[in-house]
This record gives structure tokens, C-alpha cells and sequence, in this order.
């Protein structure tokens, strides 16, 4: 929803909307009969009273787990780097249908330079080091 809301264009948002829903609740209903497969009645019994797609905070219950920064840096940087790629290259593209010339604005090679250093980094502890490493994974 956020890389269609950078259009500035209400249908195209809504587009979006629509197809996410459709694309995810096909997922939906193919993990769901995975995890029946897999788990029975015990999925079953969780499935009836945890919502498929729009959460009920109510039965929210805070995880075992304490927050890692480092889980995060190790999972989520590829992610970052993408989002950030995107939007760069739906700026350019913009600039380019907008003013018919392929132009890189300042502050969007900032945050795509600096978003590639620090997927970079992040990559090479992943990769290379032991530093971003959490016990479990």
C-alpha cells in the first residue's frame, strides 16, 4: 500500500488494495491447508478462534521471546534495501515520465547509497561474521 500511495493517484491505491487482498487470501488458503495437514485438530482448534486476515487485538498475548536487534538486522535488511530501491526507482521513473528525462535527485541517491551500505554491512556480518548471530538461528 505504501509504494502505491507514491503515486498520488486514488485508483491506482485502491488497485492495489484489491489485489493484495486476492493474492493474500489465496496464501492464506494454502498455508491453512498445510498446517491442517500437518497439525490436525490442534490447528483446527487455534484456526477457531484466531481471525485469518484482520487481527483481533483482544486475544493478542505478548511473545516468550525478548526483542533482538540483531534477529531484526539479520532478517529484515534485505527487505529495507528493496523497499528503498523501489521507491527510488519509482522516483526516477516519475521524473522521467514528468519531465521526459531520466534525472537522480539528491536526497533519493542519499537514501539509495546509504540504504546499499548498510544491506551491505549487514550482509557481510550475516555472511561472514558471528555478530549478528542469536541463539536459535
Amino acid at each position: 500500500l505504501g509504494v502505491s500511495l507514491f503515486f498520488r493517484v486514488w485508483w491506482i491505491s485502491v488497485l492495489c488494495s484489491l489485489i493484495f487482498w486476492l493474492y493474500y487470501e489465496r496464501i492464506i488458503y494454502a498455508e491453512e491447508e498445510f498446517l491442517r495437514d500437518g497439525f490436525g485438530q490442534e490447528f483446527l482448534a487455534w484456526a477457531e478462534k484466531t481471525p485469518a486476515f484482520i487481527p483481533k487485538f483482544s486475544q493478542w498475548r505478548p511473545s516468550p521471546e525478548q526483542f533482538s536487534f540483531k534477529k531484526v538486522l539479520r532478517n529484515e535488511s534485505q527487505s529495507l534495501f528493496a523497499i528503498i530501491s523501489i521507491f527510488t526507482f519509482i522516483e526516477v521513473i516519475s521524473d522521467y515520465i514528468v519531465g521526459g528525462s531520466f534525472e537522480a535527485d539528491g536526497m533519493w541517491i542519499m537514501i539509495f547509497t546509504a540504504g546499499a551500505i548498510f544491506y551491505s554491512i549487514s550482509r557481510f556480518l550475516k555472511k561472514l561474521t558471528s555478530v549478528l548471530d542469536v541463539d536459535g538461528w
